[in-house]
């Protein structure tokens, strides 16, 4: 899995002041999203053992317990206990070396995992094997969907597919998958991670017809019991991460939003020209807030008193997915964050969004 065109791993460093934990905080789980683990860094998502080793360190130092996305599904739809410091811990893609270097250091710290993977290349070299995806599961390890084939096109139609055809091409990807893995390791399967972090609301409703009960996105936000099971945060791990910016991504609480404009997995077919968020009358005193759309911060307007922020674009935005985080401050530096993704659709051209903005929270 890759991230949408113009992503960065650079985040944006917190306000000096010290973290403050709020006297009132519900249950969070932040969910870490790693691909290969190997000595060899092949790409941007490439962490090499030593560095896994050090931040499962760095979890189980700082009172961390991995839980299953299934033990958080308990507590938010029933109330079942976690952990005082419960995170997930999520791979992609099916690499061979997430068993040969990653699972003997989960399990050197007794630490379980969810691994997406996607049956096409199983297999290959490279990659697992189903003895290897069997043998994941039997050492107490989820094992999730990631579509059928790693499709960069789940959330719409190829150029030559009608409506018609791309709907029967999105339910192999959702149910041909989640057959063939449960058929060969005798073991249901519902949860499910989007191809290159892209959905709207027609794959989801595809995803609950089918019967998974979650959906992980690459939106980098920490869950809580308002985020939707089928659009749940994950940090994507890269190479560089070391553990101040581990630490950083863990402490984000999350943003209780009201309203957002356009929508999460929203398909706008006009030309918008604006990015507005309401949050929650009901959320922390906020001092700052900044926005970023596709990876880049933008001039957005924050207004305190309204709690409201909006960014009006300087062009249209061309078609395709965009992901919009709204990260927002209060008085003890705490850090929260609300992020979403919505798609252009085709019918509204225009040119790429200017999206610039050297001003940083200070």
């Amino acid at each position: 899995m890759v991230f949408a065109a113009g992503c960065t791993h650079k985040e944006i460093a917190p306000p000096a002041a010290a973290r403050v934990q709020p006297a009132a905080c519900p249950a969070t789980a932040p969910v870490l999203a790693y691909h290969r683990v190997s000595p060899k860094i092949t790409n941007q998502m490439t962490v090499t053992p030593a560095l896994f080793r050090e931040h499962m360190r760095y979890l189980a130092r700082h009172g961390f317990s991995t839980i299953s996305i299934d033990q958080w599904c308990n507590a938010v739809e029933r109330g079942a206990p976690l952990p005082a410091r419960p995170v997930i811990i999520t791979f992609d893609d099916g690499w061979k070396d997430q068993i040969v270097y990653a699972a003997p250091i989960l399990r050197e710290f007794g630490f379980l995992a969810t691994f997406y993977i996607y049956p096409t290349v199983i297999g290959s070299p490279l990659q697992l094997s189903w003895d290897d995806v069997r043998a994941l599961a039997a050492q107490g390890h989820a094992i999730g969907s990631h579509s059928l084939s790693h499709t960069e096109r789940l959330n719409r139609p190829y150029a030559f597919e009608d409506q018609a055809r791309y709907e029967r091409r999105l339910m192999r990807e959702v149910y041909d998958s989640k057959r063939e893995i449960e058929a060969n390791i005798s073991r249901p399967v519902v949860h499910f991670c989007y191809p290159y972090g892209y959905y709207n609301t027609a794959v989801m409703e595809s995803l609950e017809r089918a019967g998974y009960r979650t959906a992980v996105t690459v939106n980098p936000q920490v869950n809580s019991s308002a985020t939707p099971l089928m659009t749940l945060g994950r940090r994507i791990v890269g190479p560089a991460m070391r553990d101040a910016e581990l630490a950083e991504y863990l402490e984000r609480l999350p943003l209780p939003v009201a309203t957002a404009v356009p929508g999460d997995g929203m398909i706008c077919t006009d030309r918008a020209g604006r990015v507005r968020v309401s949050l929650s009358p009901q959320g922390a005193h906020l001092v700052d807030a900044r926005l970023k759309l596709s990876f880049r911060w933008v001039d957005s307007t924050w207004d305190p008193r309204g709690r409201t922020i909006s960014y009006a674009l300087p062009q249209p935005l061309e078609p395709g997915a965009y992901t919009a985080e709204l990260h927002a401050w209060d008085a003890r530096s705490n850090h929260y964050v609300y992020a979403w993704l919505f798609q252009q659709d085709a019918a509204a051209r225009g040119a790429s969004v200017a999206a610039s903005s050297s001003r940083r929270p200070q």
